[in-house]
């Protein structure tokens, strides 16, 4: 999740450019999506690929069940929620 987060901070922020070296390798290694003179090129296999990994990770954080334990932790004395 953490390179599909740089690359869309890539793609965001810096409009397409790849801001450090090292991730010209990784995207092209785990994303399958690859980099022309800094550029990031993209099909739309590649951003079809990318959703289905977001969304089978999404069913699985929000498929698993809180333990009372971790519930308890998230509330202060004050019966605050903690994020």
């Amino acid at each position: 999740m953490t390179v599909i987060s740089d690359l869309r901070n890539d793609l965001i922020h810096r409009y397409g450019m790849v801001g450090r070296e090292d991730k010209k390798r990784i995207y092209q290694e785990e994303l399958d999506v690859f980099v022309i003179d800094r550029n990031i090129r993209m099909t739309y296999e590649n951003i079809i690929s990318i959703y289905e990994y977001v969304r089978r990770f999404m069913e699985f954080v929000f498929s698993r069940n809180i333990k009372k334990g971790m519930k308890k932790r998230m509330i202060n004395k004050k019966n605050e929620v903690i994020a």
